[in-house]
This record gives structure tokens, C-alpha cells and sequence, in this order.
């Protein structure tokens, strides 16, 4: 917000700076691509830019393409003591599917523009697990193809 607001400060401070309509937005949970939801898309102008940053110094001015995707995963609850061969306990088949995701591409492996499935939650018992994930990547068709790893 401090950078966009300093950069709305120089426009006016310096007049002689040619440039087209500016339209100003702020909005919460870019993070997982819910930001925009709401927005009336007509409102804004074709072309728009995200303005970020994290340390004192550092303007990032590039934006990834995040998807958020919640993941169920359904169990058949069976007395203990007669499980053997029925039971399918989901927290189980979830974490089997979890340890399937490539490990290399997972926000602690990973810089840069360098494309992830990040796990933010998971809960659930033996009867049915949810996984709550966010896939980013700066490229749409790697993460087209996240979430057809994902299916």
C-alpha cells in the first residue's frame, strides 16, 4: 500500500510526468488468487499491474497465476475390531496422495519464479480428510498442469 500511495504522491508532486488514466485498486488475498473475486471487471482499464513488496528497498512488479484447490477425501468407518480388509481410513488416503506431489516443487524447495503446490491445511479423521492447497506458478500452463496432476 506504502508504494502504491508514495507512486500516486510523485504523479501529483510532478504534473510534467505524461501518462494515461491511472486507476488505483487494493485488494486483500492476492496470495490465493481471491483478490480480484468481487471486483466488477468493466471498472478497470484492459491492462492492469500489481505492485508489491516485502523488504525496505524491494518493489515487486511481476504477479504469478495462484489457484487455490480443496481436496476431499472420503473413508469407510469400520468398528476396529473388525477393519481387517474393510476400512479405508481417509487420512490415510490423503497423506498417500500428498507424498505423491513432487517435493522439489514446494515453497521451502523452490525461488524465484519457480512454480509450487504449497499444503496450507489439512484436517479431517478416519471418515473423511480435506487438503487444502494453493498452486502457483508464473506460467498458466504449468499451472494448468498442477491441477491436472491434482485431478
Amino acid at each position: 500500500v506504502a508504494e502504491i500511495m508514495a507512486a500516486c504522491a510523485g504523479w501529483k508532486k510532478f504534473p510534467e510526468l505524461t501518462h494515461g488514466p491511472i486507476t488505483i485498486c487494493f485488494t486483500p488475498d492476492e496470495e490465493i488468487g481471491r483478490g480480484t473475486r468481487k471486483i466488477k471487471k468493466k471498472r478497470l482499464p484492459n491492462i492492469c499491474y500489481t505492485l508489491d513488496g516485502s523488504e525496505m528497498g524491494q518493489l515487486e512488479i511481476e504477479c504469478f497465476d495462484a489457484w487455490g484447490a480443496s481436496i476431499k477425501f472420503k473413508g469407510l468407518v469400520v468398528h476396529p475390531g473388525y477393519a481387517k480388509n474393510l476400512m479405508i481410513n481417509a487420512i490415510h488416503i490423503a497423506s498417500r496422495f500428498l507424498s505423491e506431489l513432487p517435493e522439489a516443487e514446494s515453497p521451502e524447495h523452490t525461488e524465484n519464479k519457480e512454480g509450487f503446490y504449497h499444503l496450507m491445511n489439512l484436517e479431517g479423521n478416519e471418515e473423511e480428510a480435506t487438503a487444502t492447497l494453493i498452486i502457483r506458478d508464473f506460467d498458466l500452463k504449468k499451472n494448468q498442469n498442477r491441477m491436472k496432476y491434482l485431478v
